[in-house]
């Protein structure tokens, strides 16, 4: 990635030099039609999409990047299963989906399930900073920014069939983890 950027930003393609932050005409003719390099320079400075908002959670799963494998100690990543015309969504860890369903007790987990049980111990921790009905009127992605905003990291047991949530600094008190 490093090299590519330092391609596309690498202004000797306009017949131009730099020296000591200084741009100077080269000797050299240019090999970009004029504007290109401009145009180049303008993408890569906008923001990418991950801080436009736009995620890599298409499918804005509540937990998608808070939810790990306790037994595993990998990440439970966001699915589901679609039979006749419907979805169910669950949760999968990631080592039972590339080693095998033996090698994990967590394996996947309900979606709804989890998400319910985790604003569960949000809302008794937070003494009921998350209310329900406020929570039902939000849109998917607000919901989803909200969870991001309070919790760090959400773990499953499967073995134990417990879930640990810990909490952003900012949220209850620094480094206060709960347990169901």
């Amino acid at each position: 990635m490093n090299s590519l950027r330092r391609l596309l930003t690498n202004i000797l393609y306009t017949g131009a030099i730099r020296h000591k932050g200084q741009t100077y005409p080269g000797e050299h003719s240019a090999i970009l039609a004029p504007g290109t390099w401009e145009r180049v320079q303008k993408l890569i400075a906008q923001p990418s999409a991950a801080l436009r908002g736009a995620s890599r959670n298409k499918h804005l799963a509540l937990l998608s990047g808070l939810l790990y494998c306790e037994c595993c100690a990998t990440r439970m990543v966001y699915s589901y299963a679609a039979k006749n015309g419907r979805k169910y969504p669950y949760y999968l860890c990631l080592n039972a989906q590339r080693k095998g369903w033996a090698v994990c007790p967590a394996k996947s987990l309900s979606a709804r399930g989890i998400e319910e049980s985790v604003l569960g111990q949000i809302r008794e921790a937070q003494g009921g900073l998350v209310d329900p009905a406020e929570w039902e009127q939000m849109d998917r992605t607000s919901q989803v920014a909200a969870i991001q905003a309070i919790v760090e990291r959400v773990g499953y047991d499967g073995a134990a069939r417990q879930i640990s949530i810990r909490f952003h600094p900012a949220g209850i008190a620094a480094g206060e983890e709960t347990q169901a």
